[in-house]
């Protein structure tokens, strides 16, 4: 039989799930007897065995169980999760609540309920997020701004998105005039853009996120996809197809 996770609570019925990571969470009645509920998921391990084949390697996170065992990716590497004590917290890096020990991903939340765990991961990766892609939008805005220097550093926004891994305000770009009307002589940029990353791109490698900040700095140049700006692209990423590939195999936006 397979292994899997069981998370207890005040349900009627017992719900088996195959997680993107193709971990197995088994959400069950309070006092349902543990035999019961192996008998349950033998019943369907036919299913089970077609949904773990037929998952993707991996996936973005946006349903996380956030229970012990669970793979969470971090920059491009995958981190079982593991939930120690809050006393466990000084074992972390500058006491933070998360930390990185080997292949786990050791959480210390405030309690050991799935949303206390829940919280505690979701503000540790807002907070590597945004440190990190700032870290990256600096140094590609570094090279960046030395062919387009009447360029204006966009300002950086998180957001957790669905469809898309991150945009440029297309509307505050035509406020302040594209780069070809100042380079012309037009009005003084006053209102940098604004580009938005998708938070959950902390999950991949720093190679591809720096792939997508140069997609949409090159929006700054080029507001569509044409030719020019993927050959804009290219001149900053020449592989960027087959980064854009990787990105989209390893990470399936729902």
């Amino acid at each position: 039989m397979f292994s899997y996770t069981l998370i207890r609570s005040r349900r009627t019925t017992v719900q088996i799930s195959v997680l993107p990571d193709r971990t197995i969470v088994v959400r069950a009645p309070l006092f349902a007897p543990r035999q019961k509920i192996d008998e349950i998921v033998a019943s369907k391990e036919r299913w089970i065995q077609k949904k773990i084949s037929t998952r993707p390697p991996a996936a973005l996170p946006l349903h996380h169980a956030y229970v012990p065992g669970e793979t969470i990716m971090y920059l491009g590497k995958p981190y079982i999760l593991r939930i120690a004590d809050a006393g466990g917290m000084h074992s972390g890096e500058n006491g933070t609540p998360v930390y990185r020990d080997g292949n786990h991903l050791v959480v210390c939340p405030r309690g050991r309920a799935v949303p206390a765990v829940q919280r505690t991961v979701e503000t540790w990766l807002r907070n590597q997020a945004l440190a990190i892609f700032t870290e990256l939008l600096d140094e590609c805005w570094s090279r960046f701004s030395e062919r387009y220097p009447d360029a204006v550093q966009p300002e950086l926004r998180l957001r957790t998105m669905k469809s898309r891994w991150g945009s440029l305000s297309q509307q505050t770009a035509r406020r302040q005039g594209t780069l070809r009307t100042a380079l012309a002589g037009g009005r003084t940029v006053t209102r940098p853009p604004h580009m938005t990353l998708n938070t959950l791109l902390v999950c991949a490698e720093p190679y591809c996120i720096k792939q997508v900040i140069y997609h949409e700095l090159c929006h700054i140049i080029h507001p569509d996809h044409s030719r020019a700006f993927y050959e804009t692209l290219a001149s900053f990423v020449p592989d960027w197809k087959e980064t854009k590939k990787k990105l989209e195999e390893t990470f399936l936006l729902q």
